[in-house]
């Protein structure tokens, strides 16, 4: 049995005073000569407390150890210890027993840790199955960079003089007391390297054991692959043919470090196609796959028409680090698959007559669905506030073979607040004989076909007021339109034109005499194109005014003289009997006498209320000829068909104007009120 003595009363050259910050030099006759040391079975008697080993003189040793002894095993002694001084005064202490006769051995637990930790400057540390004869005592954790040497002993972790304990420069050897659960906080650790956590257990005999345990530092998300609805990748849009299920397809997900754990995935419906909503996701299924899986399908659904859908794939490395891909939105089709186009050549608005290869013939394969099909998501209008729009400023306006009294400026295009919506406003200038109006344009991507819809109440007014749709394939910053009286009065020996046309002839060819000074009148003749055999000279004429500061137009203003590919619109408005619509379609350089169409019956004011005009752009084929027409209809009832159109450009702009029928500057009667009218444009789509 080995006893040790710690640190003896008034045996270290001072004196307990009953204060323990108070120390009074003890007198050399209280110095300790020598100590006494017993054991027994009770402390409580006297006479039990050396039953066992008798007080034996032990000189001034503080460790002693006594042999051969016939202990019981499991047995509690006491050990008691005298110290006597040079006076012969003598203290007396005794421990608080002693069980011996145990085979004592910790057996090693297990350090719980993550294979792989996402974070190199916190770790979470769990141990457990340290077992003992006795009670678990205390514990010591530490976390290395290098693994420990083989033969390395759990005592070298725990002795404060040890090398050992030098390696633990991530975390050093810390005492956890009893607890079997600790964060660490502020490591410094490198993404890739592999460290390691060694705990030791100690037991109430002093006896150890230790477990360690490694990890690897992850600090990247797994690299991220595609995600497939449909059966191509990278498309813009999916659709899905049954009601009750969704198939989704991922591939090229990878993690270098801690490979991939699993995929979750989550399909999601918003409420409209509209970008605000992409944010604003309904939870319809959530379901978690191993890293094997390369695809799934969500089953038992019911996916209604005109909702966008998503799925949402999460994949997770091994460290908990994660990926996310959300999918392109998926729509519930309901539409059967319609033809497309097939032509010969590269062209594919035209076929090509002569091959001049005897071994290949090249050829252009267009899908163009039906423009009369409302399939994927419901309409979302077209903002005004959008910047692929534009205004128009200049005093030119093309088309219309003269000088026209109007000026066309962004200040009199005002968008709703919204974005849906525009006003524009045509009004009588208070300084001189014109009037002021403008013009709002973009791209209309009109490709091969398509339909446009829009919602107009024309303005009213005590003047003749234009409103305008003009599909115009001119120069950018310009605005054209179409002069049906003009036109059908200079072909008026063409029969057809004559009994359609419904103006005045006789008004419509006068010459305009009064020319102001500072303008610069050019008149020239040119032949214009009939199909009939009879050809006539046409005076054509038009003024250049001095640009204005902002011109939006600035090519070459001789370009006005050439006809631009267009067709548009025109609302007459004149009360419920006499207002009118004219479709029209004209060709470059009139290459093709342009055609026109009116409606006279229209039974309702268009400037009362909103009315929807929807414009269809159509192709048939007949005998392997491409006829494009145009369709106007308003409010789902058709009113106007022109066909035989020209080929549009990708340039195409879509261009929403007013403007003053005649050339008509109406008396300004008022100054502080001049006369106007707004036409008022909606959802566009």
């Amino acid at each position: 049995m080995n006893v040790v003595q710690s640190a003896f009363p008034n045996g270290t050259g001072s004196v307990a005073s009953g204060n323990e910050e108070v120390r009074t030099d003890e007198n050399q006759h209280q110095a300790v000569a020598y100590y006494e040391v017993a054991v027994g079975t009770d402390r409580t008697y006297p006479k039990t407390r050396d039953n066992t080993v008798e007080f034996t003189n032990v000189g001034l040793n503080k460790t002693w150890t006594f042999y051969h002894l016939d202990l019981k095993p499991s047995g509690l002694y006491y050990v008691t210890v005298r110290a006597y001084s040079t006076s012969n005064a003598m203290v007396e202490v005794t421990s608080n027993g002693i069980q011996v006769g145990f085979d004592v051995a910790v057996t090693a637990g297990e350090v719980v840790i993550p294979e792989y930790a996402k974070s190199a400057t916190t770790l979470t540390v769990e141990w457990a199955g340290f077992e003992s004869t006795l009670d678990m005592y205390i514990y010591y954790m530490g976390v290395s960079s290098t693994p420990l040497s083989v033969g390395t002993q759990c005592s070298d972790l725990i002795t404060d003089e040890s090398a050992v304990r030098a390696l633990f420069g991530v975390f050093p050897v810390r005492l956890m007391e009893k607890d079997t659960f600790y964060i660490a906080h502020d490591l410094s650790m490198e993404h890739n390297n592999t460290y390691y956590v060694t705990v030791v257990g100690v037991d109430e005999a002093g006896e150890c054991n230790m477990s360690t345990s490694s990890f690897l530092v992850d600090l990247t998300e797994p690299v991220e692959g595609q995600v497939r609805v449909g059966p191509l990748y990278g498309q813009k849009l999916a659709y899905v043919v049954t009601r009750e299920s969704i198939t989704v397809h991922w591939e090229g997900y990878y993690d270098p470090e801690s490979d991939i754990s699993y995929f979750e995935l989550v399909l999601y419906s918003a409420k409209s196609c509209s970008v605000s909503d992409e944010d604003s996701l309904s939870e319809i299924s959530h379901v978690t796959v191993n890293s094997s899986f390369t695809f799934y399908t969500f089953l038992e659904l019911t996916l209604q028409e005109n909702t966008p859908y998503y799925v949402e794939l999460t994949a997770f490395n091994k460290a908990g680090r994660e990926t996310r891909t959300r999918s392109v939105p998926v729509i519930y089709d309901v539409q059967e698959t319609t033809a497309g186009d097939v032509h010969v050549g590269l062209d594919f608005i035209r076929d090509v007559t002569f091959v001049g290869s005897t071994t290949e013939v090249e050829g252009s394969i267009l899908h163009l669905a039906d423009p009369g099909t409302d399939k994927g998501c419901p309409d979302r209008p077209s903002l005004f506030t959008d910047v692929e729009w534009s205004t128009v400023k200049t005093t030119n306006f093309w088309g219309l073979g003269e000088d026209w009294n109007i000026l066309f400026r962004s200040k009199q295009v005002v968008p709703t607040e919204d974005g849906r919506g525009v006003a524009i406003t045509i009004e009588r200038d208070v300084q001189s004989p014109q009037m002021f109006s403008g013009a709002i344009y973009r791209n209309a991507d009109i490709q091969k076909g398509g339909t446009y819809k829009v919602d107009i109440k024309a303005g009213a007014s005590d003047f003749s007021a234009i409103t305008a749709v003009v599909f115009w394939d001119g120069p950018d910053g310009t605005v054209g339109d179409f002069d049906v009286c003009r036109f059908c009065c200079q072909n008026t020996e063409d029969l057809v034109y004559l009994y359609m046309c419904p103006c005045d002839c006789l008004m419509h060819l006068a010459f305009p005499t009064d020319v102001p000074e500072n303008i610069t009148l050019t008149v020239e003749t040119y032949t214009e194109q009939v199909t009939s055999e009879t050809q006539q000279d046409v005076p054509k004429y038009v003024v250049f005014e001095d640009k204005v500061e902002g011109e939006t137009f600035q090519g070459n203003e001789d370009d006005m003289f050439t006809t631009q590919p267009a067709c548009g619109m025109q609302i007459h408005t004149n009360g419920v009997l006499d207002s009118k619509i004219v479709l029209w379609c004209q060709y470059y350089d009139n290459e093709y006498l342009a055609k026109y169409e009116t409606v006279d019956s229209l039974n309702f004011d268009p400037s009362e209320e909103w009315h929807t005009y929807k414009f269809v752009f159509k192709s048939s084929s007949r005998e392997g000829l491409d006829d494009w027409s145009l369709e106007l209809l308003i409010d789902n009832h058709e009113k106007a068909v022109v066909s035989g159109l020209p080929a549009f450009s990708d340039g195409t702009k879509l261009i929403f104007d007013q403007w003053n029928a005649d050339n008509t500057v109406p008396e300004l009667e008022f100054q502080f009120k001049p006369p106007t009218a707004t036409v008022l444009f909606r959802n566009l789509v």
